[in-house]
């Protein structure tokens, strides 16, 4: 019982304090829903002035879409030349004989110089057999 009597007495020690009085606590929240209010009108304003800039800039927003598709797809074609260029590197560094040109690159209607070499030791084969 004594235990019930001294946390009776703290709690209403503690609630005796002038912070957690009901008027304090009334405007403690009245202050409280202001400041919300005010951050609303803001949100509300900065809104509203975006979409008249908007409007007013004449911003379309497939336009918007469109560019940033655009954007993406050059990122994409940059890592993609970027990991091509790494890979060329190391196989340069492997000794590995590489293409000068990306195949999409190459005109189908000339040799490749892999081939125009060829052509030619074959050529000076001839030309050393006398045929």
């Amino acid at each position: 019982m004594n235990s019930y009597e001294s946390s009776t007495a703290t709690l209403q020690m503690i609630l005796a304090h002038p912070s957690l009085q009901r008027d304090k606590i009334d405007e403690t929240m009245d202050a409280m829903a202001s400041a919300t209010s005010d951050a609303r009108d803001v949100d509300e304003a900065i809104k509203i002035g975006g979409d008249v800039a908007a409007a007013d800039a004449g911003i379309d927003e497939s336009e918007l879409e469109e560019e940033l598709r655009a954007l993406v797809k050059e990122s994409e074609r940059e890592r993609e030349d970027e990991a091509e260029k790494e890979q060329m590197a190391r196989l340069e560094n492997e000794r590995v004989k590489v293409p000068e040109q990306r195949p999409d690159a190459v005109d189908p209607q000339e040799p490749s110089k892999e081939v125009r070499e060829q052509r030619q030791a074959v050529h000076d084969i001839l030309n050393d057999i006398g045929a």
